[in-house]
């Protein structure tokens, strides 16, 4: 092969490698824009998660002093 030849084959190489990365530097934006859009989402629903886990717990507490008042 000759040099201009192995140059050519390296030079497509190289534009296909930063093409591909140029792909991934455009999707891992788009994701991080998407997570910014759904960010307020995901806040509300971990708030939301943690209030019914107090409630959980709390009716589960009601429960269990329930359970002891019958038994005794």
């Amino acid at each position: 092969m000759s040099s201009v030849s192995k140059r050519k084959d390296k030079s497509g190489e190289y534009s296909q490698a930063m093409g591909k990365w140029e792909v991934k530097k455009d999707a891992a934006v788009r994701l991080l824009s998407l997570y910014d859009e759904i960010r307020p989402a995901i806040k509300e629903h971990e708030r939301d998660s943690q209030d019914w886990q107090q409630v959980w717990r709390r009716n589960g507490y009601k429960q269990a002093v329930i359970n002891i008042e019958f038994d005794l």
